[in-house]
């Protein structure tokens, strides 16, 4: 938890103040605590007829006294019935490599040395969220010390057995004077309390610090007596742990074996009828979704709803859509599965005009989807490209504008990704290329200027622009620690339609594992790739103003996309 909470029990002997006040004492976690030095003490919750609040107590110090065990001792001074009248010695030791937890005692008397004042409290940052499962072994110290003026602590060695299943603690604590003592309580949240079962038992309070429940930290009181206890997970004593190196060790394995990517594919199409009475096309552009390498769908066209969604039920993670840096399993069927009912098969190497065969569900009049392809390599593991072109369907012209972007390659092992966060601040920056397509809605595309299908491909390079897609520059910011990304696209001066201001485009993500994600008007994905995250690369595209990009006329929905590579610098 980020804030800072604990509980303490106070013993004030307040005889000689008013001799019915008798010992009055109290166990409380309601109390301030400004860090786990500076809390307050809350005698006047025993002392509610005498004193007006609570009590500031300093726990710590400068150059405080070392005692045994790892423990420290403060001595300090507080009001109480006057300026400076309490005299106390805080004897603490705090647990985690960050101070997760403090366990102290507070002895001390005021008015001037008549009322004695003894107190013990935990204080630290509870776990957030407790295992559900397991039962855990803790091991530490633990003090004890009999109320009173002057008696000693004796310093002694706590173990403890945690089922959070059946939410019980217990615990013994061994001291060489006071003997064993055991105890047991009821977990609550992150919290434990017990009480003694007779006269003779001691009643307990405490919690659960740092993170995964890695300490187990409390209080007890009982048989004229009152201590505190703290100890680590996994049964080994907080003063016997062996120091561990903390220099990361670097993965000598660092990249996945297999090919993955992601891509997407925007489909657009124009109002027209077909000839001889085969349909109707209408206004209209989208891309769904950005699909990865497992997504794939089982259903069949009488699942498909009105507007082209695809049943939740029907997408599965079972796909294989990257295989080879020369093969794509293009998802259009993912985006119009009313007219593109299977995968595109396409090559991303492909030189010239390719050409395969569209599955339309129209046997001998199943169109063709006439692409072109340019891609970019990094090393020999990662892979940028666009594939890009026209559905054609004879009489019919091109009934279908499709243009895919995608990256693919050996994503970096999730080992040399939990590296990169421990060094260099966790943080690196990736510098490359980019490249932005616009016009990928058919109703951009002047099809009669045009002069028909090969004109598009043998165009003057003015004229070829308006399919092509063009080259940037790329920067990233990446922060490996709070798993965050953030780059920079930027395009040189041309005759865009749809390019942002300062022909920049903004990527920004989120890392998951070796992955991101990101959605901030531009929708992004990709991943880092190669032998020590040496490259990232991703796709983007606008992201409209209704999901998966729909829009109809051109100028509506997904307007450009594009993709991005860089190398770590």
């Amino acid at each position: 938890e980020a804030e800072q909470s604990g509980v303490q029990h106070l013993s004030v002997n307040a005889t000689a103040l008013n001799e019915a006040l008798g010992v009055k004492t109290t166990t409380t976690r309601d109390f301030a605590i400004r860090s786990t030095s500076d809390i307050d003490a809350r005698a006047d919750l025993a002392l509610e007829s005498v004193l007006p609040g609570p009590i500031t107590i300093q726990v710590s110090g400068d150059n405080d006294a070392e005692t045994e065990n790892g423990f420290k001792a403060y001595e300090g001074t507080g009001n109480v019935t006057g300026e400076g009248d309490l005299a106390y010695i805080a004897t603490y030791k705090d647990f985690g490599a960050n101070g997760e937890m403090r366990i102290a005692h507070i002895d001390g008397t005021a008015a001037n040395g008549a009322v004695p004042v003894d107190g013990v409290a935990v204080v630290g940052n509870k776990t957030a969220t407790l295992p559900s499962e397991g039962t855990f072994e803790y091991a530490g110290d633990a003090t004890n010390r009999k109320v009173g003026v002057d008696n000693a602590i004796e310093y002694g060695s706590s173990e403890f057995t945690a089922d959070f299943v059946n939410s019980k603690v217990d615990g013994t604590l061994k001291f060489a004077q006071a003997g064993q003592i055991g105890l047991s309580a009821d977990i609550t949240g992150n919290e434990f309390s017990g009480a003694a079962a007779d006269d003779t038992g001691y009643n307990t309070e405490g919690a659960f610090y740092g993170k995964d429940a890695n300490f187990i930290g409390g209080i007890y009181e009982g048989n004229g007596s009152q201590g505190t206890f703290g100890a680590e997970k996994d049964g080994i004593p907080a003063d016997l742990v062996v120091p561990v190196d903390p220099t990361p060790v670097e993965p000598s394995d660092s990249a996945e074996e297999n090919i993955t990517g992601f891509q997407s594919t925007a489909l657009s199409s124009i109002e027209r009828t077909l000839p001889f009475n085969t349909g109707e096309l209408e206004n209209a552009i989208g891309y769904s979704a950005i699909r990865g390498d497992k997504d794939t769908w089982s259903g069949n066209q009488a699942d498909v709803a009105a507007d082209g969604t695809l049943p939740a039920d029907k997408v599965l993670n079972t796909g294989d859509n990257f295989t080879a840096f020369d093969t794509l399993s293009l998802r259009a069927d993912m985006v119009k599965p009313q007219s593109v009912q299977q995968a595109l098969k396409v090559n991303p190497k492909q030189e010239g005009v390719g050409t395969v065969k569209v599955e339309a569900g129209k046997d001998a009049l199943n169109p063709d989807f006439k692409y072109n392809a340019v891609y970019e390599s990094f090393g020999t593991q990662m892979q940028t490209g666009h594939v890009y072109g026209f559905i054609n369907s004879g009489a019919a012209g091109d009934v279908s504008r499709v243009a895919n972007v995608y990256v693919q390659g050996n994503l970096t092992s999730q080992a040399y990704m939990d590296y990169l966060a421990e060094v260099n601040d966790g943080k690196a920056q990736y510098v490359g290329t980019a490249t932005y397509i616009e016009n990928i809605h058919l109703g951009d595309f002047d099809i009669a200027k045009s002069g028909g299908f090969i004109d598009k491909w043998t165009a003057s390079p003015e004229e070829g622009a308006i399919i092509a897609p063009v080259d940037g520059t790329s920067k990233f910011d990446v922060d490996f620690v709070n798993s965050k990304l953030e780059g920079t696209l930027t395009f040189a001066d041309g005759d865009y339609k749809y390019m942002p201001t300062n022909n920049e485009i903004k990527i920004e993500a989120d890392i998951t594992g070796n992955t991101f994600a990101g959605n901030n008007g531009i929708d992004t994905a990709g991943g880092f790739y190669g032998d020590k995250a040496e490259f990232l690369g991703g796709i983007y595209q606008d992201a409209g103003d209704v999901a998966g990009g729909k829009g109809a006329g051109a100028g509506t929905g997904t307007k450009f996309q594009g993709t991005f590579g860089a190398a770590k610098q």
